[in-house]
């Protein structure tokens, strides 16, 4: 005689399929890349920081893979340990191309149009670390940049601790109500970038072209950005003539 199952088929059917997912998602995410330029370059291809939209949701097997090309990445990086190097390697302008943030939608007000990081070494372990976001306000025809400067210093480790210096708001005109605007760009900004203050952020790879930095700290412990080298003037007028 056989024994009635306790598990509706739905819920097996269910299980199995989920396994099934997993599986797959494994599969295709880990992939392997023939060296680090590919790596390199698929990441590159991958993220892209949505400025229009940065509240939209990534794809579960995008957010994977690009999880997986960092890894590798990570795993080839022989970390700088003379300063002087660093700061040479990490100095000028670096576009934001990705944070593992969670973000939320900005409404239709603000339209959000860079977010770029400038960082300019000082005497020694210190320096001048800026967060820039470029934006328009679409319904009163304002365009500005919002400037969160920072101090920062090496420590022990090799992390660059951060703190706070100040808020800088630089519209062309006068907004209706600075703090509304304020409150929107908070929400456009990756939060670990709009109010660095008191942690570390923790260089995982650093090229010519590409950085990946982990956040530290217990408001941001674990937080991925990357950020791709910005392009410079002299670097269009050089690949104008080029073409």
């Amino acid at each position: 005689m056989a024994l009635a199952s306790s598990t509706p088929a739905s819920s097996v059917a269910e299980t199995v399929h989920s396994v099934f997912l997993e599986s797959v998602l494994e599969t295709t995410t880990r992939k392997q890349v023939g060296s680090i330029e590919e790596a390199k370059t698929e990441l590159l291809g991958r993220v892209g920081f949505p400025t229009e939209h940065p509240g939209a949701e990534r794809p579960r097997l995008e957010e994977a893979r690009v999880g997986y090309l960092v890894e590798v990445l990570e795993g080839t990086y022989k970390p700088i340990h003379t300063v002087g190097f660093f700061n040479f390697a990490a100095q000028g302008e670096w576009d934001l191309a990705y944070t593992s943030a969670a973000m939320v939608p900005i409404g239709p007000r603000l339209t959000a149009h860079q977010q770029f990081q400038r960082i300019e070494p000082g005497e020694g372990l210190k320096g001048n670390l800026t967060n820039i976001i470029t934006w328009t306000l679409k319904d009163e025809g304002i365009d500005g940049r919002l400037e969160v400067m920072c101090d920062y210093s090496f420590d022990p480790r090799g992390r660059m601790n951060t703190s706070l210096r100040k808020h800088l708001l630089l519209p062309d005109g006068m907004p209706r109500d600075p703090q509304e605007l304020v409150r929107v760009l908070r929400r456009a900004m990756p939060y670990e970038l709009f109010d660095p203050d008191d942690h570390a952020m923790e260089t995982t790879f650093l090229d010519d072209t590409l950085r990946i930095v982990k956040h530290r700290g217990p408001k941001f412990e674990g937080l991925v950005n990357i950020f791709a080298r910005r392009a410079t003037a002299k670097d269009s007028t050089t690949d104008a003539e080029a073409g």
